[in-house]
């Protein structure tokens, strides 16, 4: 039996590029066995952008959900009867941070397996609760206990961040 993935990707603001970004991406990689992306978006997206569902349509076939929880009660029950080409369509009302926060307690949770993650400012990291900035101030609420850093990983080179950086 293959294990399956649970792949997060928040798209990050709904006013940025990440959306079509993550769109593009999806098009291009396209599905892989092994692997269900659950897609992080706002609800405002598909009258805003609808050029980029149309791409993402040509390689995957979408399951509207609109909460996380209802998309992994019938991720649970369907399971077994689910292609790999089968993407699971999140469409929220909510602030993007709350996406970044909802996926990354259900990867802690082992309910989704990674999260990759689009733009975020610091703004909309600002409506949470608890205030934290940006994606790293996130992780290090959910995961106390782990020295977590920001970094980027290039085709030339790599870069750690000694510090946070503020908007």
């Amino acid at each position: 039996m293959v294990v399956t993935k649970r792949i997060a990707l928040t798209t990050g603001d709904p006013l940025g590029i990440g959306f079509e970004v993550s769109a593009k991406a999806l098009f291009k990689v396209g599905p892989k066995k092994g692997f269900h992306v659950f897609l992080f978006r706002s609800k405002s997206q598909e009258k805003k952008q609808p050029q980029y569902f149309k791409l993402i349509d040509k390689k995957f076939s979408r399951k509207v959900f609109y909460s996380l929880d209802s998309a992994l009660n019938f991720y649970e029950k369907n399971y077994s009867n689910l292609d790999y080409k089968t993407l699971i369509d999140i469409s929220l009302a909510n602030s993007a941070a709350d996406w970044v926060y909802e996926a990354t307690l259900a990867c802690k949770n082992q309910k989704l397996h990674s999260l990759v993650t689009g733009p975020l400012s610091k703004k909309q990291t600002a409506t949470l609760a608890n205030k934290k900035m940006g994606h790293t101030g996130i992780f290090r609420q959910i995961f106390p206990r782990k020295k977590l850093f920001m970094s980027f990983l290039g085709k030339d080179f790599n870069v750690l961040l000694a510090t946070d950086h503020i908007p």
